[in-house]
Order: structure tokens, then C-alpha cells, then sequence
């Protein structure tokens, strides 16, 4: 379950909120900081379809790894957890790139 799933039950969960805080931090710090790299961010996360899939923990260590160490990142897209469809919809809205 991802935090976003989380609080659609439970909206005042003081530690779901604390995970998105930490996510988004993480977030922030994984994807390098430019004006294009900001505008992109702002509206694929005024999607909130886009929001719940940068929440999930899973996508979020994707993220961080294609950042990092790209060759990596083939591995986490082997990893049951990541769904394809997910990936495709952050490579549409122009957070990741194919």
C-alpha cells in the first residue's frame, strides 16, 4: 500500500503524512534541480494519479537508482513490484525518459 492509499482511509494519520513529507524530500533531492526539471515535476504532480505513483516507496528507490546508477535501474524494472504501467505513465508525463 502506498502512502497516498493510506491516507484516502485515513486523511489525518500523523505518520502517513510524515512518510509523503520524507518521500518528497527524498524526491527532491534524487531528481536534479533545474527551472525545466521543476516545471515538469509541478504539473506531472498536479496529476493525482502521478502523485500516488511518486509516493509509492517502490518507484521512489526507481527513481533514485536511474538517477545514480542507471545500469541499476534495468534490475528494479525486473522487480515484481514495479508495474509497467506506472513506469510508462512517469516516462508520459516526462519524469523519467525512455
Amino acid at each position: 500500500m502506498t502512502y497516498a492509499a493510506g491516507l484516502a482511509h485515513d486523511p489525518e494519520n500523523a505518520d502517513l503524512k510524515d512518510g509523503v513529507r520524507r518521500v518528497t524530500e527524498g524526491l527532491e533531492k534524487t531528481i536534479p534541480a533545474d527551472d525545466e526539471t521543476y516545471e515538469i515535476i509541478a504539473r506531472a504532480t498536479a496529476d493525482p494519479e502521478i502523485r500516488a505513483i511518486l509516493l509509492d516507496p517502490v518507484i521512489l528507490t526507481l527513481l533514485n537508482e536511474c538517477t545514480h546508477n542507471p545500469s541499476a535501474s534495468a534490475a528494479h524494472l525486473k522487480n515484481a513490484g514495479v508495474e509497467a504501467a506506472k513506469v510508462q505513465k512517469l516516462i508520459d508525463c516526462g519524469i523519467l525518459e525512455a
